[in-house]
């Protein structure tokens, strides 16, 4: 049976365990920027802290909880779901 992801969102493995991970493209740097840094105020509040790159309009973010041994939790879930409630709010 296939596992059903946030929008947007695939499993992805690590080297050690798996991940959620969602890639964005922005029309330019400044709005990527906005987008990071309201993931960033998320993650803090949440104190789960996603692994990213960014490269001028592009980013991609990975999910997965550390502590728990690197694997795909409630908590990732929660995440995606409110990063991609974010990213519908920049798009009104």
């Amino acid at each position: 049976m296939e596992e059903k992801y946030p929008l947007g969102w695939e499993k992805v493995p690590l080297i050690k365990g798996e991940a959620l991970e969602r890639r964005f493209t922005f029309p330019d740097f400044k709005t990527a920027w906005r987008f990071m840094e309201q993931v960033a105020v998320l993650a803090e509040s949440m104190q789960h802290h996603p692994e990213w790159e960014n490269t001028y309009n592009r980013l991609v973010i990975r999910l997965s909880t550390h502590d728990q041994g690197h694997v795909i939790t409630s908590l990732d879930l929660d995440m995606a779901h409110r990063i991609n409630r974010i990213l519908l709010s920049m798009e009104d």
